[in-house]
């Protein structure tokens, strides 16, 4: 994943541009009052979403809005942690808020690797990487400043959009 390019300011969603959480529809008018970045074209969209996704990502979400990056761990590391500089090895899948997926080196039966700290993958996989334990998995959500900011990526990511993904920390050199 190539690094976004600066971003003035770490709240600049253009709401305009976003679609609808459940439906993808491009009439996407209400926002989720807690989170501010996943929008809806009805309010039976949004609470449909809310009851089968979007409840539990909501908060963490709120605190990206606020923090630029949230790291959950969904399963301990018991390994050490990689020093900056390193060149690790993860899993990831990257999804959008409205739980489309993006990317996976899952899917692709490939870990990821990349120098830890070196400007080579979005602001928020180093910031996170950098804390997490060989083993460890998380569920990482970024606001779009340590995403790819107002940069759109291959016509799946739009512009200023806060992302997720579940990463698993498989081991480094250093």
């Amino acid at each position: 994943l190539p690094s976004p390019s600066p971003s003035p300011s770490l709240l600049s969603i253009d709401l305009a541009a976003m679609s609808c959480g459940e439906c993808g529809s491009e009439a996407a008018k209400l926002q989720c009052s807690r989170c501010k970045f996943v929008r809806y074209c009805s309010a039976e969209h949004q609470r449909a979403h809310w009851g089968r996704a979007h409840k539990t990502d909501c908060p963490h979400l709120a605190g990206a809005r606020e923090k630029g990056w949230v790291c959950v761990t969904t399963q301990e590391g018991t390994g050490e942690t990689p020093p900056h500089g390193s060149t690790v090895s993860a899993h990831y899948t990257g999804y959008l808020v409205n739980g489309t997926v993006f990317d996976s080196s899952r899917k692709k039966d490939r870990p990821f690797q990349f120098g830890l700290g070196r400007g080579q993958v979005i602001k928020g996989w180093d910031a996170c990487v950098a804390q997490m334990k060989v083993g460890q998995a998380v569920k990482l959500y970024l606001s779009p400043e340590y995403a790819y900011g107002k940069a759109a990526v291959g016509g799946v990511i739009p512009a200023n959009s806060a992302l997720i993904f579940d990463m698993e920390l498989l081991g480094f050199e250093k």
